[in-house]
């Protein structure tokens, strides 16, 4: 079907997540008129005001999850389905036949392919075994594989990132550094939860003797943090911006600036090809002592701070949707150096449920 010059009803998951306020903010400025409909398991969802439509759907854990936004999909005549949340990805890669015989497309790539882009082993194992860059990591599963680990990676001179393959949000992602006082980041810093000695983190492990997820140990790399969004079509990048992170909290970008560095593009364009990826894809890269940037893991959806990348020229939340429908995806023109800066705004609703404005 053209989908040129008509109104695409477009249902995003995940309508209350942090990022998602942005995310609108791409899609209302799309040269194209949309019909957002958004869906959540929270029925105050902050943003749901926002949507042309909102509906409350199960857990995605849950068995009802799919048949729940299938009939949502179908009863709001729904062109495409953007999953916005990680959980989520991997049951709506099974199910695109299901919602293609509705005649809807789902924005998310096949099992395969979402089963290596979400997991941080597989991703990099890959990654390494093609002969494209990594950081130095190994894949444990007992505390003893940790230990061994540790000593590989040279600690306790050189610091040390255990994080899980599978998680986001900076969820089971600990730094482990000798050389960090825990003293002084009880005592004088906000608390982040980034930081862990050693000692607490072998406690911890050693009461979970079978491991809930694989974790990966990582040497530390301590300089610039990237972050790159791309649209991709089987393997091939249509479009690409880098970020600079200015400011860094807990993984969050709270300031970064829109840089120009074909190098760092570089890497994630061999990874996309490598793997045939497609859709919005979002990599997170940092730097060696030495400048040299590695990938460390990638979202195939939305990110958090896509808006970015509106302000800079390119709105990819659009370029994503018209490279799932099969329109025409147009280079943008980028605005090098554009900065981002993020702060805190409120919401207020009154005793109905109605968004109040505030003066």
């Amino acid at each position: 079907m053209d989908m040129t010059n008509k109104t695409i009803s477009v249902l995003l998951t995940g309508a209350g997540a942090p990022g998602m306020p942005g995310i609108l903010t791409c899609l209302k400025n799309a040269p194209q008129p949309l019909r957002l409909v958004g869906v959540d398991m929270d029925s105050s969802a902050p943003s749901r005001k926002d949507f042309d439509a909102f509906y409350t759907v199960p857990a995605a854990r849950d068995d009802s999850f799919i048949p729940t936004v299938l009939e949502i999909a179908v009863q709001e005549q729904v062109d495409i389905i953007i999953p916005c949340v990680t959980r989520e990805l991997a049951k709506f890669a099974a199910a695109r036949a299901l919602f293609a015989e509705n005649g809807i497309c789902v924005g998310t790539m096949d099992p395969q392919a979402i089963d290596v882009a979400n997991n941080k082993g597989k991703l990099l194992t890959a990654t390494r075994a093609a002969g494209l860059p990594t950081a130095e990591f190994y894949l444990a599963n007992t505390v003893e594989e940790v230990e061994a680990a540790f000593d590989k990676l040279g600690y306790p001179q050189r610091a040390v990132c255990v994080k899980a393959v599978e998680g986001n949000g900076s969820r089971a992602v600990r730094l482990v550094d000798a050389n960090i006082s825990m003293s002084n980041l009880f005592f004088n810093e906000k608390p982040n939860g980034m930081y862990i000695s050693k000692h607490d983190l072998m406690l911890l492990l050693r009461e979970t003797p079978q491991f809930p997820k694989e974790l990966m140990l990582m040497q530390a790399l301590p300089g610039i943090e990237y972050s790159v969004d791309l649209v991709a079509k089987d393997g091939e990048t249509l479009a690409a911006l880098c970020r600079r992170g200015v400011e860094v909290v807990s993984s969050n970008q709270t300031m970064s600036v829109v840089v120009d560095e074909p190098d760092v593009i570089e890497q994630c364009r061999n990874v996309v090809s490598l793997l045939k990826l497609s859709g919005n894809i979002g990599f997170d890269l940092k730097c060696d002592e030495n400048g040299n940037a590695y990938i460390l893991e990638i979202n195939p959806r939305y990110t958090g701070g896509i808006v970015t990348c509106l302000a800079a020229g390119a709105n990819m939340p659009w370029l994503g949707i018209c490279s799932w429908l099969g329109m025409d995806v147009q280079q943008p023109d980028l605005r090098i150096g554009v900065k981002m800066q993020r702060y805190w705004n409120e919401r207020f609703y009154d005793e109905n449920g109605n968004l109040m404005v505030m003066g």
